[in-house]
């Protein structure tokens, strides 16, 4: 009987989180909650999408955004972006790709001109580097590491 009383408390509690929005440190937001630069990188990368769900990390004041072709982007608490990610393994639109510095440019046409780029981390974090990850041939997921000028740092092949 105890199990059951237990159950019962836990399956309650857990309901009540999911109705309030509430996931630990995330809290479900409406896409106006977001702050406006958030909103002008939505509108201005991915004006054909919208938004299907996005959360504000309570503790941290950053947000994160999935938008319906299951691209993930999340924001710094001033609402600048820090990574672009396509879910679904699919290139990220070139207006994004294009973000990368000149010489990321260059490098990755130059090696990897056949990879979809799939993620973009812009390096606003304290490790001040860019990461890309690339898509190649049978799935497999190559990340390369660029400083800020864009020179590359490392190679890491799955």
């Amino acid at each position: 009987m105890k199990k059951i009383i237990c159950a019962a408390f836990f399956t309650i509690l857990f309901s009540s989180l999911l109705l309030e929005g509430n996931y630990g440190d995330d809290k479900a937001i409406s896409a106006n909650q977001l702050p406006q630069k958030s909103q002008d990188f939505i509108k201005t990368f991915f004006s054909n999408n919208s938004i299907k769900f996005s959360q504000m990390d309570i503790e941290d004041k950053d947000y994160k955004v999935l938008l319906d072709n299951n691209v993930d982007i999340e924001f710094d608490k001033d609402g600048n972006w820090e990574n672009v990610e396509n879910q679904d393994g699919e290139t990220l639109p070139t207006a994004i790709i294009n973000l990368l510095p000149k010489e990321s440019l260059a490098y990755i046409k130059a090696n990897y001109a056949k990879g979809k780029v799939v993620e973009i981390d812009n390096g606003s974090r304290p490790r001040e580097n860019w990461d890309v990850k690339i898509l190649i041939e049978n799935h497999k997921k190559t990340e390369l590491k660029f400083d800020k000028s864009g020179k590359i740092l490392d190679i890491d092949k799955d």
